[in-house]
């Protein structure tokens, strides 16, 4: 609300007296590459609900935490998403090469659930550390694939518009 009194005025005479083209809602799914992004986007806030629903019963139960630090755990894995999240956003505003941070934030995110998840023959024993690296890797990859989805299928759209 604070912020609707300092921005300015927009109006822009000159793209009113031209004829412009009405952009269909169904033009956007002719986009081939907008698909990487959909589907990026949907599987991250897939795997991010997955995780929220699972990970107290399935991975922190073990551990006879209180409900402040389990809570404490919960919000570590959030709060990384939102203080990488403005990093992600910089990084694409920054360079062109926007699938290149969907594939990275997926590795991250896909490391995340490597190190939570019990994977048959890998003796990887599962500490509290290890878990709270995994949740802060979760939460950097999580938002770097939402965030990068989303520019990613914007700077499609433009292009083909």
């Amino acid at each position: 609300m604070v912020s609707f009194y300092f921005l300015p005025d927009y109006y822009d005479e000159d793209k009113k007296s031209e004829k412009s083209e009405e952009v269909k809602i169904w033009k956007i799914f002719t986009i081939g590459g907008i698909y990487v992004s959909f589907i990026t986007f949907i599987f991250s806030t897939m795997s991010n609900g997955f995780l929220s629903i699972t990970l107290e019963p399935q991975v922190l139960r073990k551990y006879g935490l209180s409900p402040l630090y389990v809570g404490l755990l919960f919000g570590l894995k959030d709060g990384a998403n939102s203080l990488a999240s403005p990093f992600w956003g910089y990084v694409c505003d920054r360079y062109w090469r926007v699938k290149i941070f969907i594939l990275v934030s997926s590795c991250l995110a896909l490391m995340s659930f490597f190190l939570l998840g019990p994977f048959p023959g890998i003796p990887l024993h599962r500490t509290l550390s290890v878990v709270i690296l995994a949740l802060i890797l979760n939460g950097i990859g999580i938002g770097g694939q939402q965030v990068a989805g989303v520019v990613d299928a914007m700077r499609e759209v433009v292009l083909v518009k």
